[in-house]
């Protein structure tokens, strides 16, 4: 049986509780310097006390690259925004993560993602083998509407060379600082896959299911689409990570 760690890591679309959504609350924290060994056992006990049941796992990742490089991040969930009113929030729980927070420099850039599944890949014969490692692509739009599109055709080549690696399209549910406001989630195996071939052309892959004009567009569309884009590399941390057992 899969945990929601395990589900979390594959990227795998999912149905909760009968919504038709999957959605995830994520932050980041950044530790004081010299208290990183009592930061992680400390939120390794918080999220196996408070954090290890559906739908309020806590997933925890430690960011590689990046503004962030170096932080934590959570990721709770998959759940609704109905859920969210029967958080953990009991006076023991909230006197627990406060110790934690003590600890820490700051804890910012609370979001709220929900996943894209017309817009999504997952390999029709993915082993269970564990995905630690993710690369998460956030994107600055202008044109929504083209957006969509462009990673359309992206979805049909990617589909079309058949990988082994899930990757699910999210989009953030509300406005926040910045005007970041889609992201993918690849997730890898280990490093070494991004030395592998992929199994096939993408130039000529994409030509030969979207089309030469697609392709001869291309450049000129994704300028119209995207402002901006930006990777972050992360890598979970399960010692950390509550689980649901399911």
């Amino acid at each position: 049986m899969k945990s929601l760690f395990t589900l979390l890591l594959a990227f795998v679309s999912t149905i909760v509780s009968g919504q038709d959504y999957t959605m995830y609350e994520v932050h980041y924290l950044r530790i004081k310097p010299g208290n990183e060994k009592a930061v992680y056992e400390g939120i390794a006990k918080h999220n196996k006390t408070y954090h290890a049941v559906a739908p309020y796992t806590n997933s925890v990742f430690s960011i590689l690259t990046g503004p962030h490089t170096g932080d934590l991040l959570f990721a709770m969930g998959p759940l609704t925004f109905t859920q969210l009113d029967n958080r953990p929030s009991s006076d023991a729980h909230d006197a627990d993560w406060q110790s934690i927070q003590n600890l820490c420099e700051r804890i910012e850039d609370v979001q709220y993602w929900t996943a894209v599944d017309e817009l999504s890949f997952t390999p029709e014969k993915m082993d269970n083998s564990p995905r630690l490692l993710s690369r998460v692509r956030f994107f600055e739009v202008d044109d929504n509407n083209m957006f969509r599109k462009v990673q359309g055709y992206n979805l049909k080549t990617i589909t079309a060379l058949g990988g082994n690696n899930p990757r699910t399209m999210y989009r953030k549910r509300f406005l926040s600082g910045d005007k970041v406001t889609w992201a993918t989630v690849s997730s890898y195996k280990n490093w070494a896959e991004l030395d592998e071939d992929n199994g096939g052309n993408w130039g000529e892959t994409y030509k030969s299911v979207n089309g030469e004009e697609a392709w001869n567009n291309r450049s000129e569309e994704w300028g119209k689409a995207i402002i901006s884009r930006r990777d972050e590399w992360r890598m979970a941390l399960p010692e950390l990570s509550g689980s649901s057992g399911n």
